[in-house]
């Protein structure tokens, strides 16, 4: 084979390989192009996602821009006012409630002890006036207990703690008298006039004074009669604290009644009533 015959050979080769080169480039170049093209599409898709809400995030700014309307702030201070006047109405009867049952508490244990330690005197009385008159006219009666507004209602001699077998020369007397200024008492109180005690108990003979044994005594609620054979001390209108005494003076009941009031009201919710009575038989009775 010549020269010339290798060089066409080579020429003709060389032109299908360059034709072939092309359409490799040409491939390529077509897909460079469609991965650009790929590339661009989500950039240009998260463009238009954001474009496409942007409406609803200026409304919400508007929204937050213009606050709340002159109604839903009335409504709103409405029920708040409604929650605190209901609140306080609840918190207000729980205290009334807790004070009332204190108050009940406080002077049915006072009234209860008063007639336990009047009761106590009674047992070891020797004799008992039996009528507001001979109470009354007794003279070792305090000079506070003889004033109009003083009422003596029970009056007895009890004996001599140092000889039983001879009485005290004075008579132990209880009686009601509205409370005074000076001695911080409430209401109509109830009085002893008789010898003092002392840390234990026992009487001091040498010692005569009055003491106040309670106060917030009150008015029954109707005039109470005594059992037949009974007489009254006081005879006409009762006070907090009464005695009945059984002809002779062997029996006495004693009967009290007091009473608090919560406010400065005069009604009967605001007050706590409480009553009690004890029959008592003296031991020491002639």
């Amino acid at each position: 084979m010549n020269k010339t015959s290798v060089t066409a050979i080579n020429t003709k080769y060389l032109g299908g390989y360059r034709t072939e080169k092309l359409a490799r480039v040409k491939t390529m170049r077509f897909y460079l192009g469609y991965i650009n093209h790929l590339g661009r599409l989500p950039k240009k898709s998260a463009r238009l996602v954001r474009q496409a809400h942007q409406p609803v995030r200026q409304a919400h700014q508007l929204v937050r821009q213009a606050g709340f309307t002159i109604t839903e702030v009335l409504l709103a201070s409405s029920m708040m006012l409604i929650a605190i006047s209901v609140a306080g109405i609840g918190v207000t009867n729980l205290l009334r409630s807790n004070y009332r049952a204190n108050a009940g508490t406080e002077i049915q244990n006072n009234l209860n002890r008063t007639l336990e330690f009047v009761s106590d005197e009674v047992r070891r009385a020797k004799t008992i006036a039996d009528s507001e008159a001979t109470a009354a006219a007794i003279e070792s009666v305090p000079e506070e207990a003889r004033t109009e507004e003083a009422r003596a209602v029970l009056a007895f001699q009890i004996p001599n703690p140092n000889d039983l077998s001879q009485p005290l020369p004075n008579q132990i007397v209880y009686y009601t008298q509205n409370s005074r200024t000076q001695d911080s008492l409430t209401g109509l109180v109830l009085w002893r006039y008789g010898p003092n005690l002392d840390e234990d108990g026992n009487y001091d003979i040498n010692s005569w004074i009055p003491s106040p044994v309670t106060d917030r005594l009150a008015a029954a609620a109707n005039n109470p009669n005594c059992p037949t054979g009974f007489t009254r001390i006081p005879a006409d209108t009762v006070d907090g604290f009464y005695a009945c005494i059984r002809a002779g003076g062997n029996q006495v009941i004693l009967n009290a009644n007091a009473e608090v009031n919560l406010t400065t009201g005069d009604t009967d919710k605001d007050k706590v009533k409480y009553s009690v009575s004890t029959r008592v038989s003296p031991r020491a009775t002639n």
